[in-house]
């Protein structure tokens, strides 16, 4: 089950990274030009990493769930922020996606304990130094 899980995880992350957009009437194909941040390799390995550390904070079956279920629903858009057309600086960037972290931890912190909730402040506060560090090289 687990694993099953963690394969929607991966995938999601994926189809998140390489979305794209359908115009209402499904005729017109739109590509989000995104500026990526993280190559396809890092992104594989920011995964595994991902799946390893949700694996050691031993939560329920429910727990997981609901977890990932708000992860997921984050992801978009915390991605779309990079999105070319929204002309976001650095800066501009990491504000608003600190403000979407901070929108997501709210929601985390009420069915995490207090040990998993700080393992779960832990893995983002790593890839967010992950994302600072990717966006100086820049």
């Amino acid at each position: 089950m687990k694993l099953i899980k963690y394969f929607l995880l991966f995938f999601s992350l994926c189809v998140c990274f390489n979305i794209n957009a359908q115009s209402t009437n499904d005729t017109i194909v739109k590509k989000h030009d995104v500026d990526e941040i993280f190559t396809s390799g890092e992104k594989d390995n920011i995964q595994m990493w991902f799946q390893d550390e949700v694996d050691m904070m031993n939560l329920t079956e429910k727990k997981e769930k609901t977890y990932l279920d708000i992860v997921f629903y984050y992801i978009p858009k915390m991605r779309h922020l990079r999105d070319k057309d929204k002309g976001y600086s650095k800066r501009e960037f990491l504000v608003l996606l600190d403000e979407l972290m901070l929108k997501q931890n709210k929601e985390m912190i009420t069915f995490l304990t207090d040990e998993e909730y700080l393992k779960h402040l832990e893995i983002y506060n790593r890839l967010l130094k992950s994302i600072n560090n990717k966006l100086e090289e820049e």
